[in-house]
């Protein structure tokens, strides 16, 4: 009894567009995750944000996040161009 239909389950800030709608995941869903976790590591804030949980799900489809470097240019570029091919708003477009 831990989840049901049409519930969310895991962190809206980490989960791919197709798994904030309900759709079918599978590797690439991970490789959006494991960039929204390097961008949070390199840029110091998540790439998808909101006020509330719906309105961080409805940016994971609808926004561009904030090229790394604007938000810390410390970061190589090697290494902040890391996260955003990771995070396509459709899984293939990366």
């Amino acid at each position: 009894q831990l989840t049901k239909s049409g519930a969310v389950v895991g962190t809206p800030a980490f989960m791919s567009p197709e798994q904030a709608r309900g759709q079918k995941v599978d590797y690439r869903s991970d490789l959006f995750s494991v960039g929204g976790v390097l961008y949070l590591l390199c840029a110091g804030r998540l790439p998808f944000e909101g006020p509330t949980v719906m309105a961080v799900l409805m940016a994971l489809g609808t926004e561009e996040p904030t090229p790394v470097r604007e938000l810390n240019p410390e970061i190589p570029e090697a290494r902040a161009g890391l996260s955003h091919p990771l995070l396509p708003q459709k899984p293939g477009h990366g």
